[in-house]
């Protein structure tokens, strides 16, 4: 669900005491998108929840002018000041997968968390969305220029998805109803082990490339 809509479901994960909550404002006009931020952010206000809340510019794909920061990032600071901590300008990327990711600019990036944290006498980190199919080194210098938040979804819905077709290739003749193995292998979580073996350690490889070695092993923890 994309649009002002959205605003009932982050409610509603605001009162089971999520930690982070992130807007897509992609289906959004300019004032819908500040009044459903600022709603979110009265909101936590009453519930005195310390979020880490996001607010996005509501592009997929391009650059964002410095303007919208002060006029969408800077309008809601200026009503709700303190509860904002990421912004999400678009920086030449797209989401998806097998997009022209050759406008992503480490430049913008930087541009944005300087003009956001002036606008609210903070330090803002930069939500990279679009994250799909870019380099090691371009995250890198996403990171150093003050990208804090990634998201990744099509390219680890990939992986996951490849991992899962591998593991029926493989296993396709014991899946038959009346093969001797049947039970074990398809019971005993085999689909999911199979799986984990392929996409933890690329999660891992992309947690620590984006500077955060000491998490990965944090992260790990919480799949055991």
């Amino acid at each position: 669900i994309k649009g002002p809509a959205t605003v009932g479901i982050l409610t509603h994960a605001m009162k089971k005491r999520a930690s982070s909550i992130s807007l897509d404002s992609s289906a959004m006009s300019a004032q819908e998108n500040i009044e459903t931020m600022i709603r979110l952010c009265e909101i936590a206000a009453q519930e005195g929840l310390p979020l880490t809340l996001e607010m996005e510019a509501g592009v997929d794909d391009g650059v964002t002018p410095l303007e919208e920061t002060r006029s969408l990032f800077g309008e809601v600071e200026r009503q709700m000041p303190g509860r904002l901590a990421l912004w999400a300008p678009g920086v030449g990327t797209k989401h998806g997968l097998g997009n022209d990711l050759g406008g992503f600019s480490p430049d913008a990036i930087r541009a944005h968390r300087e003009l956001a944290s002036e606008l609210a006498g903070r330090p803002i980190g930069i939500a990279l969305h679009g994250s799909s199919g870019l380099t090691e080194e371009q995250l890198a210098a996403g990171v150093a220029a003050g990208v804090a938040k990634v998201n990744w979804s099509s390219e680890s819905l990939l992986i996951r998805s490849e991992a899962a077709a591998s593991f029926f290739d493989q296993n396709r003749e014991r899946l038959g109803k009346s093969h001797p193995d049947f039970k074990a292998t398809a019971m005993d979580n085999g689909l999911q082990q199979s799986i984990s073996a392929v996409y933890v350690p690329k999660v891992k490889a992309r947690i620590e490339s984006l500077n955060g070695k000491g998490q990965a092993s944090d992260f790990l923890k919480t799949l055991q």
